[in-house]
């Protein structure tokens, strides 16, 4: 399972409706993606902390994730949840007047979010693991989208998972809600190196926000652009920086081609 959600209750129901339609197949590893708790905090909806501790089922977590889980969740954590409110509208009536939608989703639900720690780090790019006779190649992209991330690719399978560094919206380089600004440089750095690693064996691309994203040329082109337009907006701020405009000037100058 990858990246379990918020919060336990709308985690717990989305396995319960997966089991549904699939049977009751045992959770044996998570994944969390990165360190945002939209990406962990549902886990203790699908498996407890019993389960990891007897061996039963693995979480799988980039190099970094837990001090920046948190350093974001608990360090920050009052501060983040209050100016979350008033970013993703979560709490407001659902309508014209209230709450439409959160760009990458509905909107965040309010449950409860949980957290286990993982029990395998991957710490480099290339590092290969088995799970339940599947095997993942791994790609670590720490500092764009959140500051511990990865990507992964099902090589047997044809499929690749772009975490949150690729998705159908231009994502925020500065958040609301005060996570770590992300490093725009990097980002597009990261997504040069995914299309490298990309094959033609790769047919299709998900990521945790969004719909998937078929054919192997669609998907070098949909991550082309994507690398283009962070480094885009990072090469033309610092070029109006030097030339002696702020931030709010900067963001009224800059134009997408």
């Amino acid at each position: 399972m990858i990246d379990p959600l918020i919060s336990t209750e709308t985690a717990a129901a989305a396995l319960a409706l997966y089991r549904q339609h699939r049977g009751d197949r045992p959770v044996i590893a998570v994944i969390y993606t990165h360190s945002h708790a939209d990406h962990f905090g549902g886990v203790k909806g699908v498996i407890s902390q019993d389960e990891v501790d007897a061996g039963r089922c693995r979480v799988i977590a980039p190099a970094g994730f837990l001090k920046e889980a948190v350093a974001e969740n608990v360090f920050a954590g009052g501060a983040m949840t209050r100016r979350a409110g008033y970013m993703y509208g979560a709490a407001l009536s659902k309508g014209p007047e209230g709450q439409v939608g959160a760009g990458l989703g509905a909107t965040t639900s309010t449950g409860t979010v949980s957290l286990i720690a993982p029990t395998t780090e991957i710490i480099s790019t290339g590092q290969q693991e088995i799970v339940d006779g599947v095997r993942i190649v791994f790609q670590l992209t720490p500092d764009t989208e959140a500051p511990a991330e990865m990507n992964f690719t099902f090589p047997d399978l044809g499929a690749v998972c772009l975490a949150e560094n690729a998705s159908h919206t231009l994502h925020n380089l500065l958040t609301l809600r005060g996570a770590v600004v992300r490093d725009a440089h990097e980002w597009a750095r990261y997504l040069t190196e995914s299309i490298t690693l990309l094959t033609d064996d790769i047919t299709v691309a998900f990521a945790s926000h969004h719909w998937p994203t078929w054919g192997n040329e669609r998907i070098v082109k949909y991550l082309s652009l994507h690398r283009d337009v962070y480094a885009y907006l990072h090469d033309q701020t610092l070029r109006l920086l030097n030339r002696g405009y702020v931030g709010a000037e900067i963001a009224d100058l800059i134009e997408l081609p």
